[in-house]
């Protein structure tokens, strides 16, 4: 009784898969995998089906998990992304609040008629 082996095209694919740079490719690899487990399953004669079933789950076990260490990856390099343009934004607001704060302080005039003017355009526009 032999065991199923995969080929060496499978076995290929199943190592690219723990490369992958982006979810995207990863997705692809595996919609690969599945197919040819799949294929593996239907293409098979009825003399070794049980062991080729048990090594067609463990090979599309393992598709998944590389796809799921990928995303976790993937999930964390944005996640990372999303916090540093939150803290440059919230940096930016805080200096922007400090500089109009300042140029109030230094010109209560000007600042007083622009306050006046913005708010009259914008009842202007709303009314319309």
């Amino acid at each position: 009784m032999s065991i199923y082996q995969p080929s060496r095209e499978e076995s290929v694919s199943m190592g690219r898969i723990a490369h992958c740079d982006s979810a995207g490719e990863s997705t692809s690899r595996l919609s690969d995998e599945c197919r040819l487990g799949l294929n593996n399953l239907y293409y098979m004669d009825g003399t070794h089906s049980q062991d080729r079933v048990q090594s067609a789950k463990e090979h599309l076990k393992g598709a998944v998990d590389d796809l799921h260490s990928a995303s976790k990856a993937k999930a964390a390099q944005f996640q990372t992304v999303v916090e540093d343009t939150w803290s440059d934004a919230q940096s930016r607001a805080q200096t922007w609040q400090t500089e109009i704060g300042a140029y109030i302080q230094q010109n209560p005039t000007k600042a007083v008629l622009m306050a006046l003017g913005v708010g009259f355009v914008f009842s202007r526009r709303l009314w319309k």
